[in-house]
């Protein structure tokens, strides 16, 4: 019989699924979430209180040759994480080294032409931190992300997310439409050649979403 779960604070679909055993996918498209699904269009942004329903388990049977040896993947195992690093004129910040720490693991590599990583993590990992350096070895720049936590764009507290990783401080991050968030908001909506406007229009979180990714 399916169940239902309550989103919490730090969840995303894809921490949910592998909790339960199974892909976000089989999650993401399961009839009974279909209206969860038009309501958040993105399948990792998920807001506390959100009713995710969590189907039946079905059997699979796979043919397979006795003898033989046979390797199967879970799907959604491991979960992706995206990022894009831009330098204060837009221009991709290119070809730069890096260390990431995802819940205590460390991995290097470097950054693409356009600026972006892309690298596997569990798909509950919780947190990351992110360094950039130059071809020295000299750190550039620290970041560090809380993973699974980001608000719909539609909610003060989305909006604020957003404002603050693109680089328009408006802390604190607390759902709460104060003047700090304002300001920033219409300092963004200048630098994108939006109106400027008393409070959040679709125009403004359409064009945060464009420029944040998510």
């Amino acid at each position: 019989m399916p169940d239902s779960y309550v989103v919490q604070d730090n969840d995303c679909l894809s921490s949910i699924a592998h909790r339960r055993g199974f892909s976000w996918q089989t999650l993401w498209d399961a009839p009974d979430n279909a209206d969860l699904k038009n309501l958040r269009k993105d399948p990792n942004v998920l807001c506390a209180g959100d009713v995710v329903v969590i189907p039946d388990k079905v059997l699979k049977k796979v043919d397979a040759a006795v003898e033989n040896r046979h390797r199967f993947k879970r799907k959604g195992i491991p979960a992706k994480l995206h990022l894009r690093f831009l330098d204060a004129a837009g221009k991709p910040r290119k070809n730069l080294p890096y260390k990431l720490k995802v819940d205590g693991v460390l991995s290097s590599g470097e950054t693409s032409g356009e600026g972006r990583v892309d690298v596997s993590i569990p798909p509950d990992a919780q947190c990351a931190q992110f360094t950039l350096t130059d071809s020295a070895g000299k750190v550039l720049d620290l970041y560090e992300f809380t993973l699974g936590q980001l608000n719909p764009v539609t909610t003060v507290s989305g909006l604020q997310q957003r404002l603050v990783n693109l680089g328009f401080n408006c802390r604190p991050v607390d759902g709460t439409f104060s003047p700090a968030t304002r300001a920033a908001m219409n300092c963004f909506q200048r630098s994108m050649k939006l109106a400027e406007t008393a409070a959040p229009d679709d125009a403004t979180r359409q064009k945060l979403l464009e420029r944040h990714g998510s």
